[in-house]
């Protein structure tokens, strides 16, 4: 980062790129992963020709086929599919590309390949550790679940914090994670779903992945008050509290965006008065307790669901 850290100030000093709130987040950065965001095609073109003068005059090169062009827009409009380039070489428009291992999409066809691509990854790695020991008639369910949930489910949902789930995406998620859940104990696949979770003792990916929301949603309140993902958080999370279409019962239904959807998941498990807390006195709680309070709740909820759901079910009822 000490290297580009000039190209990134140039970049910023610029103004030519997206502004949040008063806050420049044309160039977010991760090693030497940069990604250009602007609202109109000539500045971002003119954002491309400042990182192109600076590799020319520190005399290395972007590697073009590693580029990608997304163009984010409203449904119904057209936009401009100008093409872009870096020197001489035009950066190719996709729908969809990898960036730190997150795919970024702009259609709902590379959202549902990434959701198809991660539950394959967590069944291939269940399915090779069911083989292990079968000398001896295979894993034990406890042991493969304790392996499940170890490797599989951080294959499964890496960067669920920062990912925006459909109902659909999160349909097709429990499905294999009840799948899993029958083959590790051998079970027939006709077997309901509420009978197969509860003797392994397993939540809901649902849960999993509201939890893990949970507990970033805390590690973004940790940051120092000069970090830029910080004053994104709170400058959003102001926006949406002073906002006069905020429902008390159905916070924010109408908005769009991840803080938008932390600020739903604490909502859902009445932590979103304990936010806004935190907001107004700047303090948050160590981490063991926040952790141990969201375990807490989720677990009553997830309890108070599968009740519900056995009753469903006269022979588990």
């Amino acid at each position: 980062m000490t290297y580009v850290d000039p190209l990134l100030k140039r970049l910023e000093n610029s103004k030519k790129g997206c502004i949040v709130f008063n806050i420049n987040c044309c160039a977010p950065a991760f090693a030497d992963d940069i990604t250009l965001i602007a609202m109109y095609h000539r500045n971002i073109q003119q954002l491309l020709n400042i990182a192109y003068d600076f590799s020319c005059r520190w005399r290395f090169q972007f590697n073009v086929s590693k580029c990608a062009s997304l163009l984010f827009r409203a449904k119904r409009t057209g936009g401009n599919t100008e093409p872009l380039f870096i020197g001489n070489q035009s950066i190719p428009y996709k729908t969809s590309c990898r960036h730190v291992g997150l795919i970024l999409s702009t259609n709902a066809e590379g959202r549902h390949d990434y959701i198809e691509d991660s539950i394959s990854k967590g069944r291939r790695s269940i399915n090779a550790m069911m083989g292990l020991n079968r000398s001896t008639g295979g894993l034990s369910p406890l042991i493969a679940a304790k392996l499940y949930w170890a490797v599989s489910v951080p294959r499964m949902l890496y960067g669920c914090e920062v990912y925006t789930f459909s109902n659909q995406d999160i349909g097709r998620l429990e499905r294999a994670h009840n799948q899993i859940a029958k083959r590790i104990q051998w079970l027939p696949k006709g077997t309901c779903n509420v009978a197969c979770l509860a003797p392994l003792g397993w939540w809901s990916i649902e849960a999993y992945i509201d939890k893990k929301k949970l507990m970033f949603l805390w590690a973004l309140f940790s940051l120092p008050v000069s970090n830029i993902y910080k004053q994104l958080l709170l400058a959003r999370l102001i926006y949406l509290r002073n906002t006069d279409s905020i429902d008390v019962k159905k916070p924010i239904q109408g908005f769009k965006g991840h803080i938008a959807t932390l600020l739903r998941c604490a909502a859902k498990y009445n932590l979103i008065h304990t936010v806004f807390d935190w907001i107004d006195h700047g303090v948050t709680i160590y981490k063991y307790q926040w952790k141990s309070a969201v375990t807490t709740i989720i677990k009553e909820v997830e309890s108070c669901y599968w009740k519900g759901a056995c009753r469903l079910y006269p022979k588990l009822a």
